[in-house]
């Protein structure tokens, strides 16, 4: 018997919380719209484990094998483009207690 659940692809976009708007408005609010296979998704404002914005997308009943990669390729390519470093300063070890390390996903 075929399974009725829905498949899910969850992604966390570790970015500094007063850039969100940035990453919402340039990349994944343009995703969004151009994914037309996207038939369901979710937002999740985070900051445990550092500041970050989980994305869960399903594409319903329909198949896409390549909307993972699409996905990715797309973060990726706006955190290469955009990335939020303060000024003067590279991500690393400042002899504090936290490290800051640059933006993923």
């Amino acid at each position: 018997m075929e399974s009725l659940a829905l498949k899910w692809i969850n992604i966390s976009v570790f970015f500094p919380r007063g850039e969100w708007h940035r990453l919402l408005g340039k990349c994944l609010q343009p995703l969004l719209e151009e994914e037309e296979v996207v038939e369901h998704f979710l937002l999740r404002l985070g900051k445990d484990r550092g500041e970050h914005i989980g994305l869960a997308l399903s594409p319903g009943m329909r198949e896409d094998s390549g909307l993972l990669e699409r996905v990715h390729r797309r973060i990726t390519d706006f955190l290469a483009t955009e990335a939020s470093v303060q000024e003067g300063r590279e991500p690393g070890w400042d002899g504090g207690i936290f490290m800051d390390f640059p933006v993923n996903t």
